[in-house]
């Protein structure tokens, strides 16, 4: 993994964007992975504008609150529909064989991860729970 992705992830990890209580959630969802223990809430809201709101909480590793962090950096603010298509294309490129380029560029950072099968769950985890908590809102 390069520096500059190991860099990038640490940040987010450290200091992840959208962390913590919401209390405005319309829908809440917890996504967990039992081989390791990670947890993950989402909690979501949609502005008089449409736009996603919202934050999460985690409890587990670092590369699963990177992933989250790095998640809610792209759809907060945007439209659910969007938000979803993200999620989409995130989650079919991670497991294509050969990986495609990322759908935005520091998502690279996440991909790089792929080859390392014990931590594909971690950085899967919260965008499948995104994915769960958006059909939630519909």
């Amino acid at each position: 993994m390069t520096a500059i992705y190991q860099d990038l992830i640490l940040a987010h990890a450290k200091e992840p964007r959208h962390f913590g209580p919401f209390a405005a959630a319309t829908v809440r969802r917890t996504g967990t992975s039992p081989l390791c223990g990670d947890e993950i809430e989402l909690a979501l809201a949609l502005a008089p504008d449409g736009a996603l709101t919202g934050a999460f909480t985690s409890k587990g590793c670092a590369l699963c609150r990177a992933s989250a962090s790095l998640m809610m950096a792209h759809v907060i603010g945007v439209p659910s529909a969007a938000a979803q298509a993200l999620a989409g294309s995130f989650r079919a490129g991670f497991a294509a064989a050969p990986l495609p380029p990322a759908p935005r560029p520091d998502l690279e950072a996440l991909y790089e991860l792929k080859p390392f099968a014990t931590r594909r769950r971690c950085v899967l985890l919260p965008w499948e729970t995104l994915a769960e908590t958006l059909e939630d809102l519909r």
